[in-house]
């Protein structure tokens, strides 16, 4: 192989079939050519019967037409993965690529892989899964090479054969937690896996014929998302709340009444920090009494807001406090049919803004489309080739996401925190390298004393009892994703009135709001003809007039009519319609044809016919100004010129007068117009059904400005907004109001404001965002290198404003950012606050610089004294901060899973500490109640306290009894603690202290001490 050769290549094959318009043959790859493979192909391709069978399609004259699509990326060129990235893939067993790839999520989540690390192994005799899975993850974050499973399957029990047998991603997932979370138990790690994946669902059924309602409250890991009929993650979730009714045989029994008529809602108690959204791909076919996989289009966001519509998703007693705002770490893929494929995961570590897709052994970057748009499922077009008889292909896309994986933006911090050395136990090391040993003592043993022979009859029968299971498995899957079907089906019908409302006032480009269209139920069984009489008495179009299209969704974003029902489809139900649109709702435009005129014929086959519907609307420059003008049916191969005349009729515009074509492309994420060539045909100008077309006057060279033509209005339309600037300290009031380009930066903005309010120094102004919930400036300002345009400063928690806070400085803005205010509290041996001091650094001083300062401060009973500056969390210590850490990280943020007060506390380092033993331990106290739930509520000052090797509790007592200085009276109420992870186990005054010197870990694992008694402290 050649320097310089872009080495990673995705390729479609087809053969097209001439009966319509789907490939129905085709096969695609994905590979990556290296000097050691410098070539790949298909073992078989198609059945030769098949293709050349004149009755299936293909063969045409006596030949076929192969379809090959090659993408060629020049950034995926292969590197060492652990070198350049310092990450590795995980060797494929056979089939276990749903394993690698939900390995891989788990892994690059440190916090789970924290808890992975610190699970005692001396607690565990009855199962070999977490000590694998510890040496797993060392393997991975340490190997240079691609990792190995093997140790980890065998701990599950498994078989050769169990790893060429393929299971469900998500059924392995709810598998292998629930076998962490038993393994925990008792561990200090107890209650991890339900920390970071469970959230609750509040089900409330609500008798209709008399005063009768239940609530119950259930526990979840990750939720099942309907794909068929949804087409995104929200309209899933707004299918997931929609409140069913209870009746006919599936009444509701109400205890000592009977069977009532009744309504189920369920609605979120609360989210978990990571929410895992398995999305149902697979459904059982009952017409063909098969599994079959959905691959429609579906759609999920980078950002995913579950707070949106005033946290419509959320039951009324739900804590509002939390921030339900999520960001997209991993999606995993599933690639192939129902009954055979591949798995693979995109993945963010640390949620980056860098995306890697772990395909088993091979790590690639990868691109943010790649990662969405790619994985959407649904088609992909080639579009304007011409390719036998017809235009248009579509390759169906053969990968499509399975599994969604969001991290709560409140606990980013925690969950994604930084991994130390320290986290890595040497005991872990220690068994992983004699672990090691035994492989290879095993290895070679197996080498000299295995016969091949016998290997080979053991895979034969492998591969029999493969073949043998596949009709259980599948007949498993059937059963697991069997769902009912709703009966009705939601219709939004759009016709030329709704064009003429909207366009120009609720809708500049594409054609309708279909939110501002009413909604019409029918039942799936009912025929077309039955929907076109209703059609006649709702809109007055008599159904010989009436022409029914299908809205489709292009890939652009926009909505158009693509197919036009014909008589052959009469017999279609509405059923049908929906399977055909693929969405939750039918969505149909209505067109009145008029039968005095030539009548167009419209075939069962969209592409086949010479005739094309196009929608037309007028951009007056002079008025800046865009109304609909109506619609025309044109001939493929006929010229805009020639129907130039009728156009302006249509318009209102005299004959002479000039007029420019221009068809409306696309809105997001970019806007583009693209004019026409009059000269040509439609079918060179790339026109197809559905398309709009612009006339634009035209306009003087003298008069044209900023909005002279259509792309430059849309443009303007998309960015511009009305801003409305206040003064901080007078929130209230208006100081001046801007139609500004919000595509503008932190700096040009302040040009703008500042001359127009006539200021002097741009160096000093500094803007604040408005939140929209308060209505009132929010609790932090902007920081001008935090944001890219102006868009983003309106932006506040995914919510649009219109409102900015200026204010102006005593000093530039750009030494101001510089400095880090931090309040930090000096306290005495006795755990009381002496005083408090507010230290103003430059971010980069160290927090060696704020002890220095503290020291000049405060009055200290040895000025040599050793400091120490603790992080104070919702009244728990949670981290020593080291001398060399940087201010600039000393900041206030939510570092558990609910936002709580973040302190910072400075205390001398009591003498026993200095000169403790080898054997003694700094332990965490923390005083504690409970509430009538028995739930723990931590208050108080927390402190750090040094047990003795051999003390026992009741020792220790009198310890700290003498710290707190808490009279006799008082002190004896206490009751005294274990707590691990919100639960405590109450000691003994003969217990021995020691237990704690294990748990050398401080932070979120929640082991310590516990003083429980009432508030006197």
């Amino acid at each position: 192989m050649t320097s310089g050769w872009p080495v990673f290549v995705k390729c479609y094959f087809g053969v097209f079939n001439h009966t319509g318009q789907k490939i129905t043959i085709y096969k695609q790859y994905r590979h990556q050519f290296s000097p050691n493979s410098t070539d790949w192909g298909f073992g078989s391709f198609a059945s030769y019967n098949v293709v050349c069978d004149p009755a299936n399609g293909f063969l045409c004259d006596d030949a076929l037409t192969v379809i090959a699509k090659v993408q060629i990326y020049a950034d995926f060129s292969i590197f060492d993965s652990k070198e350049e990235i310092s990450l590795v893939g995980l060797k494929n067993q056979g089939a276990t690529c749903y394993l690698n790839s939900l390995l891989q999520t788990l892994y690059h989540i440190p916090y789970f892989r924290r808890a992975v690390y610190h699970m005692p192994m001396e607690n565990i005799s009855s199962t070999r899964i977490p000590l694998a899975l510890q040496h797993l993850f060392y393997n991975m974050q340490s190997s240079n090479d691609s990792v190995s499973t093997t140790e980890l399957t065998e701990s599950f029990g498994w078989s050769i054969y169990d790893t060429y047998q393929q299971r469900d991603v998500q059924e392995f997932n709810r598998i292998l937690c629930n076998k962490l979370e038993e393994t925990m138990k008792g561990t200090s790690v107890e209650g991890t896996i339900q920390k970071l994946f469970e959230g609750h669902l509040r089900n409330c059924i609500e008798c209709i014929g008399m005063d009768y309602k239940s609530t119950n409250q259930e526990r979840f890991y990750d939720l099942q998302l309907d794909v068929r009929g949804c087409m995104d993650v929200y309209s899933s979730l707004d299918k997931y709340i929609q409140v069913e009714k209870l009746e006919g045989d599936n009444q509701y029994k109400v205890e000592n009444v009977g069977f009532q008529d009744a309504r189920k809602e369920t609605r979120f108690a609360d989210f978990p920090p990571i929410l895992q959204l398995h999305l149902k791909r697979f459904e059982y076919d009952n017409t063909r009494n098969l599994l079959a996989k959905i691959n429609d289009r579906y759609e999920f966001p980078l950002e995913l807001d579950l707070d949106k519509d005033d946290g419509r998703y959320l039951s009324s007693d739900a804590d509002r406090s939390v921030r339900n705002l999520y960001s997209l770490y991993s999606v995993l893929v599933h690639s192939g049919g129902a009954n055979a494929g591949h798995y693979y995961a995109f993945i963010r570590p640390l949620l980056s803004e860098r995306w890697y897709k772990f395909n088993d052994e091979c790590v690639t970057r990868q691109s943010l489309e790649t990662v969405l748009d790619e994985q959407y499922g649904g088609e992909e077009e080639i579009s304007q080739k011409k390719v036998g008889d017809n235009e248009t292909v579509s390759f169906p896309r053969h990968s499509s996401a399975y599994m969604l994986v969001y991290v709560r933006e409140s606990d980013k911090d925690t969950i994604m925190c930084k991994l130390d050395d320290e986290d890595i136990i040497e005991l872990l090391k220690e068994n992983d390298r004699k672990q090691r040993e035994r492989e290879e003592v095993h290895f070679l043993r197996n080498i000299k004393e295995n016969d091949w022979k016998q290997r080979d009859r053991e895979e034969v029968d492998i591969l029999k009892k493969i073949k043998d299971t596949m009709e259980e498995q599948e007949n498993y899957l059937k059963q697991r994703h069997r769902k009912e079907v709703s009966p009705y089906t939601n219709i939004k019908v759009v016709c030329d009135t709704h064009l003429q409302t909207q366009i120009g006032k609720d809708v500049i480009f594409d054609l309708v709001d279909f939110d501002k269209v009413n909604t019409i139920n029918f039942k799936n069984s009912m025929p077309l003809s039955q929907i076109k009489d209703h059609f006649a008495k709702e809109f007055f179009i008599p159904t010989n007039c009436q022409r029914i299209w299908i809205w489709s969704k292009r890939k652009n974003n926009t909505w158009r009519p693509r197919k036009a029902l014909t008589s052959v489809d009469e017999v279609l139900t509405i059923g049908d319609l929906k399977h055909y649109s693929g969405g939750s709702e039918v969505r149909l435009f209505l067109e009145k044809q008029n039968v005095q005129e030539e009548q167009i014929t419209f075939s069962p086959s969209a592409i086949a016919r010479e005739v094309i519907l196009l929608f037309f609307k007028l951009y007056d420059p002079n008025e800046k100004g865009l109304r609909y003008i109506g619609k025309q049916h044109v001939k493929q191969d006929s010229r805009p010129m020639e129907d130039l005349d009728k156009f302006k009729e249509m318009a209102g515009l005299e004959t002479g007068e000039e007029v420019v074509l221009n068809e409306e492309r696309s809105f997001i994420p970019k806007v583009q117009c693209v004019q026409v060539n009059i000269l040509k045909t439609y079918k060179e100008n790339e026109l197809q059904d559905g398309d709009i077309i612009c006339l634009q006057r035209s306009v003087m060279e003298d008069d044209k400005d900023e909005l002279h033509s259509i792309e430059k209005y849309f443009h303007h339309v998309k960015y511009y907004k009305d801003v409305h600037f206040r003064k901080l300290d007078n929130p209230e009031k208006d100081v001046a109001c801007l139609e500004l380009n919000t595509l503008i930066t932190y700096d040009e903005l302040v040009r703008v404001l500042v001359s127009h309010l006539k200021l002097d120094d741009l160096s000093k102004i500094r803007f604040t965002p408005h939140n929209v919930f308060t209505e009132q400036p929010g609790d932090q300002p902007i920081k001008r290198l935090s944001v890219e345009s102006l868009k983003e400063m309106l932006l506040y928690h995914n919510q649009m404003s219109n409102i900015l806070y200026y204010e102006i400085l005593d000093m530039p803005l750009s030494e101001l950012e510089k400095l880090k205010v931090i309040k930090v509290s000096f306290y005495n041996s006795k755990v009381q606050e002496v005083s408090s001091n507010t230290i103003t650094l430059h971010h980069e001083c160290t927090v060696n610089d704020v002890m220095g300062h503290i020291r000049e401060k405060v009055e200290m009973s040895d000025q040599q004294a050793e400091l120490r500056i603790l992080q104070i969390i919702g009244h728990k210590i949670w981290k020593i901060l080291s001398p060399n850490d940087k201010i600039k990280y000393m900041v206030s943020q939510h570092a558990t899973f609910r936002s709580q007060c973040v302190t910072f506390r400075a205390e001398e380092i009591p003498e026993e500490e200095r000169s403790k033993g080898p054997e003694d331990c700094v332990i965490h106290v923390h005083h504690f109640r409970q509430d009538q739930n028995n739930n723990i509520e931590n208050f108080g000052e927390p402190f750090l306290f040094l047990t003795r090797s051999g003390e026992t509790l009741g020792q220790l007592k009198q310890r700290v009894k003498k710290k707190l200085q808490v009279p006799d009276h008082q002190f004896s109420e206490f009751k005294f603690a274990s707590v691990h992870l919100s639960q405590p186990a109450y000691l003994n005054d003969d217990d021995d202290v020691n237990l704690f010197k294990r748990q050398a870990i401080y932070g979120p694992w929640e082991f310590y001490l516990g003083l429980q008694h009432d508030d006197i402290v």
